[in-house]
């Protein structure tokens, strides 16, 4: 590892938000290179103060264990953000290499209900902090995947704040931060709402992505509408399957039914042939 100069350590140590905002507009695998010279016990603060999309950008492009080592210093709720928002395949991994109670506790917390909102949150969608810049936007944008608008959050909290129509950053000065522009007012989806109860939701016209928050206000990730969709084929077809499944034990209880009413029949009308019989021959 090659030491920072004491000025810069100091900086990180005394200054971690506003560090944080530094380093939020720089390219994320720079940003992780630049935090892989720098001592975890200052990483773990600066990642704290990032907005998790941010956060896990970063996180994403640190050397494996570095980052292992960075999110178990993290407070739970912290890094419960982060690998929220990280890719399936890493994220497995973290999971994996993460001591093991922690791990746990991820596993539970990220194990929302298939029909759930959560369950389909899409970690690409870009949500910054209200002071970040319009170039750091769209520099971000341009590698994320494709959205009709930016989401703003709180610096502080993470609150979500609104949207801005990524046409909206085109030609407007590139060092305005993004809270000095008009932010357009949306509903967020909650992540513990079924995917049906939000199919009708009218921002779906003109958003092809709807933020999505937590318990708090504070945003966890989007919902797209091909999230949307592919969510509710998979729990249309798995309905399909339970209900041909449960139509199959029907037919072979109807038939297991009929064969013992056909049986019973047949005994019925023996016996009845017999005692016709038995009642000729007296």
């Amino acid at each position: 590892m090659i030491k920072q100069p004491n000025l810069t350590l100091a900086y990180l140590t005394h200054a971690p938000r506003s560090a944080a905002q530094v380093l939020q507009q720089v390219e994320s695998a720079e940003a992780a290179a630049f935090l892989g010279q720098v001592p975890v016990r200052l990483t773990a603060p600066l990642l704290a103060e990032m907005s998790p999309w941010s956060g896990a950008r970063i996180v994403a492009d640190m050397p494996i264990d570095q980052a292992v080592g960075v999110l178990a210093a993290l407070d739970f709720d912290d890094c419960l953000a982060l690998v929220r928002l990280i890719g399936d395949e890493r994220q497995t991994l973290l999971l994996e290499q993460l001591p093991t109670r922690l791990g746990r506790r991820l596993r539970h917390a990220l194990n929302y209900p298939a029909g759930s909102v959560g369950a389909w949150i899409d970690p690409q969608v870009p949500a910054f902090p209200e002071q970040t810049k319009v170039h750091a936007a769209l520099g971000h944008v341009a590698a994320a995947a494709a959205a009709s608008h930016v989401f703003v959050q709180a610096d502080n909290d993470g609150r979500f704040l609104g949207a801005i129509a990524i046409t909206e950053l085109i030609g407007v000065d590139s060092e305005l931060p993004l809270a000095r522009l008009p932010l357009q007012s949306v509903q967020p989806l909650s992540s513990r709402a079924t995917l049906a109860s939000v199919l009708s939701r009218r921002e779906w016209d003109q958003f092809l992505v709807l933020p999505v928050v937590g318990r708090s206000t504070s945003m966890v990730g989007g919902l797209s509408r091909s999230s949307l969709r592919r969510g509710l084929n998979e729990r249309r077809e798995s309905a399909n399957l339970v209900e041909a499944s449960m139509l199959g034990q029907l037919v072979s209880a109807l038939a297991v039914s009929s064969a013992g009413l056909f049986q019973a029949l047949v005994q019925g009308t023996t016996m009845d042939n017999q005692e016709k019989s038995d009642d000729q021959r007296s």
